[in-house]
C-alpha cells in the first residue's frame, strides 16, 4: 500500500512465459527488416545488443519445442495461439500434455545459455 492508500499491484510473469512471449513475438516478425522487438530500452538509443539477446533467446526455444514430442509442441503452439484452435489429439488431456510440455521445456530452458538468466 502506498503513502496515498492506493493499492499496487503489480503482474509478474514467470521465466517461461518471458521466453515464450519472446518466442512468439520472433515467429511472428517481420520478413522485410527482421524487426520483432517490442520492448525497447529507455535507457539507451542503440538497441541492437537487446535484439540480439532476443533473437538468441527465440531461437533457443524454437530448438527446445522442436524437441519436444509432437503432441506436447501442440500444446505449447496452442497455449501460444500459434497452432489453430482444435485440439488435434483427442485421445490425449491437453492440460495434462501442456504441463508435462512445460516442464520438459523448463527444465532445458535452465540449461540454455540464451534461456537460463530468465531463471536466476
Amino acid at each position: 500500500m502506498s503513502k496515498l492508500g492506493i493499492q499496487v499491484r503489480y503482474i509478474v510473469q514467470s521465466p517461461l512465459d518471458v521466453c515464450l512471449e519472446i518466442w512468439v513475438s520472433w515467429t511472428r516478425r517481420d520478413n522485410l527488416n527482421n524487426n520483432h522487438r517490442d520492448r525497447v530500452c529507455d535507457h539507451d538509443n542503440d538497441d541492437t545488443a537487446y535484439i540480439m539477446a532476443d533473437i538468441k533467446t527465440a531461437e533457443a526455444v524454437d530448438v527446445i519445442v522442436y524437441d519436444l514430442p509432437l503432441h506436447q509442441q501442440w500444446a505449447v503452439r496452442k497455449r501460444c495461439g500459434i497452432s489453430p484452435a482444435v485440439w488435434r489429439y483427442p485421445n490425449l488431456d491437453y492440460a495434462v500434455t501442456l504441463e508435462s510440455a512445460e516442464r520438459a521445456m523448463i527444465q532445458k530452458m535452465k540449461k540454455s545459455f540464451a534461456c537460463c538468466k530468465y531463471f536466476d
